[in-house]
Parts: C-alpha cells; sequence; structure tokens
C-alpha cells in the first residue's frame, strides 16, 4: 500500500543506499493457528518471482474463483515459513501439499493470497494507490 504523504528520503542518498534501502524491505509474516493441522504455523508474502508463477498458473486471473488445487498447494508452499520467514515446503512438495485434505490447505491459502496481494480487493486498492502518483522526469538517467 502507498501512503499518502511518503517521508521525503535525504536529498544526499546514493543509488547504492536507494537500493539497500528497497531490497532490505521486511517482509509481512503472520502467524497462524490452522485447526485442521492442531498447530500454529507462520505465513509470509510471497515474493515476486513467486507471485509471477503462481498467475501464470492460474493464467493471470487474479479473480478466478476455481483454482486448482495444484494451485493452493503451490501458494500453500510458497508462503508457510517459520517465524524468521525461511519457507518450510519446497517446490517439490507441491504434490505432497496438494494431496492433503482441503481444510487446512484452504485456511493458509486465503491468508497467504491476502499477505501476497492476491485477493481482487488489494489488486483494486493498489491500482488506486498508483493512480496519479508524480513521477519526476528530472531527464538524469
Amino acid at each position: 500500500m502507498v501512503c499518502p504523504h511518503p517521508p521525503e528520503p535525504p536529498a544526499d542518498e546514493t543509488p547504492q543506499q536507494i537500493r539497500d534501502a528497497i531490497l532490505g524491505v521486511p517482509v509481512k509474516i503472520r502467524e497462524l493457528y490452522v485447526t485442521d493441522w492442531g498447530r500454529k504455523i507462520h505465513v509470509r508474502e510471497i515474493t515476486s518471482g513467486q507471485r509471477d508463477l503462481y498467475e501464470q498458473r492460474v493464467g493471470g486471473d487474479r479473480t478466478t474463483a476455481g483454482e486448482s488445487p495444484v494451485v493452493r498447494a503451490m501458494l500453500v508452499c510458497f508462503a508457510v515459513c517459520d517465524q524468521s520467514g525461511t519457507r518450510v515446503f519446497s517446490d517439490a512438495d507441491i504434490p505432497a501439499v496438494a494431496a492433503m485434505p482441503q481444510g487446512g490447505v484452504d485456511q493458509v491459502f486465503w491468508i497467504a493470497k491476502e499477505l501476497g496481494g492476491l485477493n481482487p480487493e488489494a489488486v483494486e486498492d493498489a491500482e488506486k494507490n498508483s493512480e496519479g502518483t508524480p513521477v519526476s522526469d528530472s531527464g538524469t538517467d
């Protein structure tokens, strides 16, 4: 989400400092009790590359209600993490997660969608927040 009045960066910031600040933005992590699994887990915001893979799998339609179980399992495998944000499942675990009962997978899937901005409301909010954002053309590249 874009702040309505973001703070101005220091005028003397170097490109390297800007790069480091952007790449150092922390990932959102949420603790979640999964009833069907009988345990607390952590779910993280997915990466940009993971989102691309997910959208590629669902055909780019972010509002599709009937994603396949493999798509749900993929998102769950991308998002379940330890408390520091390290993934618990690898891509090789997707078929095993897809074979699990849907209750717990579904619960995690919806939280992962929310954190990743994959629900229609989040997409609309992001589009609204980016409208009218001035872009400076200082003439330097």
